[in-house]
């Protein structure tokens, strides 16, 4: 089987274009997909002063494009497990305004080009009390590769002015397990992934239980999440060294009740708290990334929904 699914915008100025991608083959079990979201600007804007071209290359030039290509496999061996193999692999470019210079043909500026190769491998063993258990583990490699427009390194390594680079990769061991169960109007879910990465460890959990019987349904929800520093956030040139940025971690706590009042009229009520602890976030009088303070989120939403056959209506409060 095979998908191509192509968006293309055109706009009124001069060289400008917006094109996105979908590509997907797929033979039994594997599938090989691409995606590729790419945006050109000769900067000829027709309604604006024409900036001249320095050095050959418009000073307003941008080509930025996002790759994404994703292999997986599924191999069952046999009526209970399955083996599942993937490799991922993204590159994408940032570009400025103010640093233009051409190399290879595009347009390039200090953390212009980065990569992230993911590998893993999980067994999915369908166990016969009606539960499914996964096991997995991968690596991940981030990368970026920044040059400024004088030609010089683009990246930082030490707090040393002079130790520069450029190119510089990171890297993350993962191992991550879930085990999901119905028990008649039960349903349970527990899980977890554990990552060593080159900017410390991470955690996160999740849980969760659902009920549904008769009218009535409910559902109580647990997870944290992660999220890494990129090497430009802590290498790039254009702020200060920083080599104690730390994973930033997000924890949401979330419930719901439902119930069918008749068969056209259904109603329920949603609550839900988050907290982002250390977030990676710039910080102006340090030109730098840090870690800094706390976010918290909490709210709730209640609705009453009506359906018929050639009629529907909702109202809701939040």
């Amino acid at each position: 089987e095979f998908r191509r699914v192509l968006f293309r915008s055109n706009t009124e100025t001069a060289n400008e274009n917006w094109q996105h991608i979908i590509t997907q083959a797929s033979s039994k079990n594997l599938t090989l997909s691409y995606q590729r979201t790419s945006y050109t600007w000769g900067a000829q804007d027709t309604f604006t002063t024409i900036q001249p071209p320095v050095n050959g290359n418009n000073l307003e030039a941008v080509n930025t494009y996002n790759d994404v290509t994703h292999l997986d496999y599924k191999a069952k061996l046999s009526d209970h497990l399955t083996l599942q193999p993937l490799f991922e692999y993204t590159r994408n470019n940032t570009f400025s305004f103010n640093n233009p210079a051409a190399l290879d043909g595009q347009f390039q500026g200090p953390g212009t080009d980065l990569w992230r190769y993911r590998g893993e491998l999980a067994a999915i063993y369908d166990a016969p009390w009606s539960a499914q258990i996964r096991l997995g583990g991968g690596y991940i490699q981030d990368g970026v590769e920044s040059v400024a427009s004088d030609g010089t390194p683009g990246l930082q390594l030490s707090a040393d002015p002079t130790n520069l680079a450029s190119r510089v990769t990171t890297s993350s061991n993962y191992g991550l397990f879930e085990y999901a169960q119905q028990i008649h109007s039960i349903g349970l879910t527990l899980g977890g992934r554990y990552e060593d990465t080159s900017f410390g460890n991470a955690f996160a959990p999740r849980a969760g239980l659902t009920y549904v019987h008769d009218a009535f349904n409910g559902k109580l929800l647990f997870g944290r999440a992660y999220r890494i520093p990129l090497p430009f956030e802590v290498y790039s040139r254009q702020e200060v060294f920083n080599g104690d940025l730390k994973p930033e971690t997000a924890e949401t706590t979330e419930m719901e009740l439902g119930y069918k009042f008749t068969s056209h009229l259904t109603g329920k009520l949603n609550a839900f708290l988050i907290n982002i602890y250390d977030p990676i976030v710039y910080e102006g009088n340090s030109n730098s990334y840090v870690n800094f303070g706390r976010n918290q989120s909490e709210g709730a939403e209640a609705e009453l929904r009506t359906d018929f056959a050639r009629y529907g209506g909702f109202v809701n409060i939040a």
